[in-house]
């Protein structure tokens, strides 16, 4: 049975939430869901989609079909769409050409929050393969967006107005893990909450950071002992606006603040953007433009050594770095994606770990890409989604060793640049993003 906390939309239950005490939700129940909970409503009820890949109109694990199909194993078989197993195939509405086959993955757009009023989102997938998202709204503060096996989609208030709208998220170990949200706090520090998976219960925040006014976050990575590696944005007197990063250990409190590099001068808007990866023994690389010299044009490198931050320009050629995405494969070479606006493209460089030179490549130059995310999965390859200036579309590609295979992911809603993306054990790409042309916040499946 659907939780009926689970039919109002976050914005709704935000404001409820705030005036019930947290016994009801504008006088329904709060009924606990579990994790067998069925997929339901516009994220779920959809006659087209059956669980374990249904075919037509069939649905569920004998896949029959309302229009006359025979019962198959694990994907329903008749007009609707063809037979597979675990995965739709055919022409029909039920198994398209987007429609995986085999293994049960299918391409795809589903709406995650159909009032998400906001732009700024961050998403992780756990080891079981269900995403997490944070996400501001603007009229319910942060709120965490998690998915359950089956595909339902529950929402919780992390923190209400007054709030900033650069939330990170990260998730720890397990089938159940804990999750950690950082985001601009109504203080003026960036505040750190903490999901206890035993309670269900967010703690009260702490201060990763104290005195951040105006700070925006830019990542929050988990390191494979439960490490927290927050990037973020602030200015500075005297100093300029500057990228800092700030570590807390397992099982310790924040550390120090340190200065990863200085990205412009003094009463300089900065107009760039930051990343950071961690490679295989947690050490944190970061991407930045560097806009010291007012014309943004110069991509910058960091990473984090025993001795302090190293910093380096990896090019200057175009006008690049204004939005960038970094990340580090199982062999230990850095990646770095990022739009060049004299090109009208997004690039790529790339470095192994034994290598002094970075190798610069186009990644794609279809409908004038803009912002971009990057992550690496368990099959080792390096993923990337962006948004496109021109006609507003959302791409994704895969980097196969020397060339990047691009595909268009969608094109029925115009994406904003703010996108996260992640990748499940199974390779699968899951990028989250908010619509421009309505309030939706989307999340669409890229299959390998």
């Amino acid at each position: 049975m659907r939780s009926p906390l689970t039919s109002l939309s976050p914005a709704l239950f935000a404001s409820c939430l705030l005036c019930s005490g947290g016994v009801s939700v504008c006088g329904i129940p709060v009924v606990e869901v579990t994790e067998d909970e069925e997929r339901a409503g516009d994220d779920g009820d959809n006659e087209d989609d059956g669980d374990d890949g249904s075919g037509g109109e069939g649905s569920g694990d004998e896949g029959e079909g309302e229009d006359g199909g025979e019962e198959g194993d694990n994907g329903g078989e008749g007009e609707g769409g063809g037979e597979g197993e675990d995965g739709g195939e055919g022409e029909g509405d039920g198994g398209g050409e987007g429609g995986g086959e085999g293994e049960g993955c299918r391409d795809g757009v589903e709406v995650i929050d159909g009032a998400a009023t906001g732009t700024f989102n961050s998403v992780a997938v756990d080891d079981e393969g269900l995403l997490h998202v944070a996400y501001s709204q603007v009229s319910g503060g942060v709120i965490y967006a998690r998915q359950h096996a089956g595909g339902a989609w529950t929402f919780e208030v992390v923190q209400a107005l007054p709030v900033g709208s650069h939330p990170a998220i990260a998730v720890g170990a397990g089938p159940d893990p804990e999750v950690h949200v950082v985001y601009p706090g109504p203080s003026g520090s960036i505040d750190h909450a903490v999901r206890d998976p035993e309670t269900q219960e967010w703690s009260v925040p702490d201060s990763a950071v104290a005195g951040a006014t105006s700070a925006r976050v830019r990542n929050l990575e988990i390191d494979d002992d439960g490490g927290l590696h927050l990037l973020y944005e602030a200015s500075l007197p005297f100093v300029g606006v500057v990228s800092l990063y700030v570590h807390k250990p397992a099982g310790a409190q924040w550390g120090n603040v340190e200065q990863v590099a200085v990205l412009a001068q003094p009463g300089v808007f900065y107009f760039g953007e930051e990343s950071m990866a961690l490679d295989d023994d947690g050490v944190p690389h970061v991407a930045y433009q560097d806009d010291l010299d007012g014309n943004r044009d110069d991509l910058g490198y960091a990473v984090r050594a025993a001795s302090g931050w190293a910093t380096e320009i990896v090019t200057d050629v175009g006008f690049v770095g204004g939005h960038n995405a970094i990340a580090v494969d199982d062999e230990g070479t850095v990646h770095i994606a990022y739009t060049d606006l004299a090109a009208f493209g997004l690039q790529h460089a790339h470095r192994a770990a034994t290598a002094d030179a970075w190798t610069l490549q186009t990644l794609d130059t279809t409908d004038n890409p803009d912002g971009v995310a990057l992550a690496t999965g368990a099959d080792g390859v390096v993923r990337a989604a962006y948004r496109t200036l021109d006609f507003c579309r959302l791409r994704a590609a895969a980097f196969n060793g020397t060339t990047w295979d691009a595909e268009l992911v969608d094109d029925d809603h115009c994406a904003l640049d703010e996108l996260s993306l992640a990748v499940d054990g199974d390779s699968v790409a899951h990028v989250v993003f908010h619509g421009s042309d309505g309030d939706d916040l989307l999340q669409a499946t890229v299959c390998p």
